[in-house]
């Protein structure tokens, strides 16, 4: 049975912008009911500390705007620029890989957390093991750390599965197809 829609301001939300070396994205982060803005924003920060070696030296982790419950306008939070790490140069196939973290929440709902163009080469199964990226590996350590306070639509904490899928951006693939290069 399908969950009812839950109001998109349902929760306090955190978007950080970054640049990977192939342009500007940005993930958006929930916080669970009940917890502390500092705490919640110091564990975001921490996930992106760990995906530093998934971004290019030149980009980085570079702002981000916070919305509290209840409000569809967010405004610019305080935020320090986590570097990316990574010498090399992005592949222009590269440009539209994406790497998923996937996990559920008590109520039911799911959860994902989008970070595109990695430096991460797919799996034949488009999926990555525990163990297989130690970034990864790292920025789900942060996500299941306690106290919990990166959540779903809902509020709650997330079980976040212990794998990461890895996709095609479809708009990449077809303006690929279409002028020849992304």
């Amino acid at each position: 049975m399908a969950l009812p829609p839950l109001p998109e301001n349902n929760t306090p939300r955190l978007w950080v912008q970054y640049n990977s070396g192939t342009g500007i994205h940005e993930m958006l982060f929930r916080s669970v009911v009940g917890a502390d803005k500092a705490a919640f924003i110091s564990q975001v920060r921490t996930f992106c500390s760990a995906l530093v070696s998934q971004v290019r030296n030149t980009g980085g982790f570079s702002a981000a705007r916070y919305a509290t419950a209840g409000s569809n306008l967010s405004f610019p939070e305080p935020w320090t620029l986590i570097a990316g790490t990574s010498a090399v140069s992005p592949l222009v196939q590269g440009r539209p890989i994406f790497v998923t973290f996937t996990g559920r929440t008590a109520g039911g709902r799911k959860v994902r957390l989008y970070f595109f163009t990695p430096y991460q080469t797919p799996e034949n199964d488009y999926r990555l093991e525990l163990g297989d990226s130690a970034a990864f590996d790292a920025a789900r350590v942060a996500l299941t750390s306690a106290p919990q306070l990166i959540g779903g639509i809902d509020g709650q904490t997330a079980t976040w599965y212990p794998y990461f899928n890895v996709g095609y951006n479809a708009y990449w693939q077809r303006r690929s197809r279409v002028i020849g290069t992304p």
